[in-house]
């Protein structure tokens, strides 16, 4: 009994559990949320997103009871935003929704809670605090240390990673620590002498891997300025700056002077190439410098002022030079920093004058576009350099070969050793005054003097000894002339020569008709011989004698042809000649045709015999030493100095007489003839060949046979 009213009981208690379960769960079924919870929303969502759907039983209405931010709105069984979120301005990331849920017969009601939660979004890119950023550094600062954090924020609160830019001159010397940390470490060592400013570029990314979206990127500007440190010793100047390793330093070739022997010279003593100074090697700071004077003046000639460096004299020169002093210069507060110089000074002896100029003003000018080392030209003049001399009456000629001329004060010209002046940069028109002197180098003597230098604009400069292209063109234009007119004059020269050996040529030819006859006395005292050409032997025909041979043959009317030769000029002489051949050459053309005929038909008796003949139509030639002084009958006497050519001339007659014959049976009328031979006017030999001469009113009516003969 007491276990089957137990068993009652746990029954009944177990269907009241059930059936409150199910009325509970039946209340629950009148609204539900549509999804899981919590409902993500991304900020920067914009309004009117829908956030999430309820989902109701019929005749169920919906009332939104929990919106405190008022960033949701119910309609209808849809929630919406209607406000825009944002991650980073919200103080809170989760909103609390309350929904109620009511039958409308309010027979049944439910709240409905759940929450919506803001999702953060990378919409931020990160920031520098500033654009551009300064950074300080010592110059020598090992490798490793750290000269500066730059670091950037993200308002998304992302992981940031930093790089630096390769292609600024910065990069060389510095890196970053990490892509995670902004510390700049230094990477090699920065000398202040080689460089004074780096520049860095840095930039920051809020993704680890660029390009991936969304993804943000941030850059800055660093200078970084190099501090000079206290590291080198003094410079003295002027010096020239050489690299050693990574540093540089100032090599000084020291200074020279002179000083005159016994002479105790006042003032500050003159040094080249400048006065004696030194600067502090570290130019940014600059520490004062001390001079001393550490060796080379045991005998206590000088004195060096320690701040200036300025180098006097104690006392007058004894000893012969030169004298070498070394000079120490350092930091006055350090003195280790420190350096060393020589100092040269020239013993001389006096002198009684300086160099003097020739004029105490110079005036020359030269064109603003002339080139570099161009001359300035002498005023008044296009093409004459402007020279300075000075001069130094100590020297006969009045030239000391020591002496140097210089511009003082500027750098635009320069003076040659021969005292010409050459410009050195480009000039702008204008009117330039220069002063050059005059130095004395074995005793530092000087002169000085003016020069004004007018550049001009456009102006067409020649140079020294040159001429312009003008100039050049028309004195060859004119050579050119002179050479032509030259060579037509040379040729005239060798036209007339070649002529006159032509006419020599001719005169040459004519000796083969010398005369066959000579008359002794009379021929040696004219200078002349003749040969009657119109004598015919008395067997020719007598009817072609008549009309070639006049009856009488009178000598003497032939001697009226003969001319002196002697008393005719060179040209005249060539023109005789040149008719004479022309009229042997037509005469010969004449004869040769019936030369045979007439060979047959009389017969050549000789003329040179030692035996006198009184036959008629026969004539002879006799030797002086065979001639009786009484004999009456015409003879020819033939002088001494020809008898060593009589068998020569024996051939020669011969020939003649045979020619006259030929000519006297020649069909043209007759022409009278006369042969003419040049004698030596000692001697009484022929030195040149004969010439004939014809009758002129023959040799018009020839004129046509030979013309371009004569």
């Amino acid at each position: 009994m007491t276990m089957d009213l137990k068993y009652r009981k746990c029954s009944g208690l177990a269907l009241f559990l059930l059936l409150v379960y199910f009325h509970r769960e039946c209340h629950g079924q009148i609204c539900s949320l549509n999804g899981s919870m919590p409902i993500d929303v991304p900020e920067d969502s914009k309004p009117g997103r829908l956030i999430t759907e309820i989902i109701v039983s019929s005749g169920v209405t919906l009332s939104l009871t929990d919106n405190k931010h008022q960033a949701f709105e119910l309609q209808g069984t849809s929630l919406f935003l209607i406000k825009e979120l944002d991650y980073e301005a919200l103080t809170f990331k989760v909103f609390d929704i309350s929904i109620q849920c009511a039958k409308s017969d309010g027979t049944d009601e439910l709240t409905l809670k759940f929450y919506i939660q803001v999702i953060n979004v990378n919409d931020n890119t990160p920031q520098f605090g500033l654009n551009s950023s300064t950074l300080y550094m010592k110059e020598l600062t090992p490798v490793g240390e750290s000269i500066g954090i730059i670091s950037a924020t993200d308002a998304d609160a992302e992981t940031l990673y930093y790089d630096l830019d390769e292609t600024t001159n910065g990069s060389e010397y510095f890196h970053l620590s990490s892509m995670y940390s902004p510390n700049i470490l230094v990477k090699k060592v920065v000398y202040y002498n080689l460089i004074q400013t780096l520049d860095l570029v840095l930039y920051v990314r809020d993704t680890q891997t660029p390009g991936v979206s969304p993804s943000h990127i941030a850059s800055t500007t660093i200078t970084v300025i190099v501090q000079d440190v206290d590291n080198r010793p003094p410079w003295f100047q002027p010096c020239q700056q050489i690299t050693a390793g990574s540093d540089q330093v100032c090599l000084n070739s020291g200074y020279t002077g002179n000083v005159k022997l016994t002479v105790k010279e006042e003032g500050v003593l003159q040094l080249k190439p400048g006065p004696l100074y030194a600067i502090d090697g570290d130019t940014e700071i600059k520490e004062t410098i001390v001079y001393e004077i550490v060796g080379g003046n045991e005998a206590g000639i000088f004195a060096i002022d320690a701040q200036t460096g300025n180098i006097t004299m104690s006392k007058a020169t004894d000893i012969s030079g030169p004298i070498i002093l070394n000079i120490m210069a350092s930091q006055s507060m350090n003195r280790y920093q420190s350096a060393f110089t020589s100092v040269t000074f020239n013993v001389v002896s006096s002198s009684l004058n300086p160099p003097k100029f020739e004029h105490t003003l110079y005036q020359g000018f030269i064109s603003s576009d002339s080139e570099r080392g161009s001359m300035v030209l002498e005023d008044g003049f296009n093409n004459k350099p402007l020279k300075v001399i000075a001069k130094d009456v100590d020297f006969n000629d009045g030239i000391n070969p020591d002496v140097t001329y210089a511009v003082q004060g500027s750098s635009d010209f320069t003076v040659t050793r021969e005292g010409f002046i050459l410009i050195s940069q480009d000039l702008t028109p204008g009117q330039v005054a220069l002063t050059v002197t005059a130095e004395d180098t074995m005793n530092g003597e000087q002169g000085s003097t003016k020069v004004s230098v007018e550049v001009l604009k456009d102006v067409i400069q020649h140079p020294a000894g040159m001429y312009s292209a003008e100039e050049m063109a028309a004195v060859s234009a004119s050579l050119a002339v002179l050479l032509v007119l030259c060579m037509v004059v040379i040729g005239l020269l060798v036209f007339r020569i070649y002529k006159g050996k032509l006419d020599w040529k001719k005169l040459s030819e004519a000796s083969i008709f010398r005369s066959s006859f000579i008359r002794g006395s009379n021929a040696k005292e004219d200078g002349m011989q003749f040969v009657n050409g119109g004598y015919k032997h008395e067997e020719d025909d007598a009817s072609s004698l008549q009309s070639k041979v006049p009856d009488e043959v009178d000598i003497k009317s032939n001697l009226e042809h003969v001319v002196k030769v002697s008393d005719v000029p060179l040209q005249s002489q060539a023109v005789l000649l040149s008719a004479a051949l022309a009229s042997e050459a037509l005469a010969d053309t004449s004869s040769l045709a019936d030369s045979d005929k007439a060979d047959s038909e009389k017969e050549v008796k000789p003329i040179l015999t030692k035996e006198r003949r009184n036959e008629d139509g026969y004539k002879s030639v006799w030797f002086k030493e065979d001639i009786d002084p009484n004999a009456k009958e015409e003879v020819v006497i033939i002088p001494d100095s020809r008898e060593g050519e009589a068998d020569e001339d024996e051939e020669s007659l011969d020939e003649d007489d045979e020619a006259e014959e030929e000519e006297n049976t020649d069909p043209e009328p007759y022409i009278s003839e006369v042969k003419v031979s040049f004698e030596d006017p000692e001697t009484g030999i022929d030195k040149d060949p004969s010439v004939r001469f014809q009758d002129p009113d023959s040799l018009v009516k020839k004129e046509s046979q030979y013309d371009g003969i004569l």
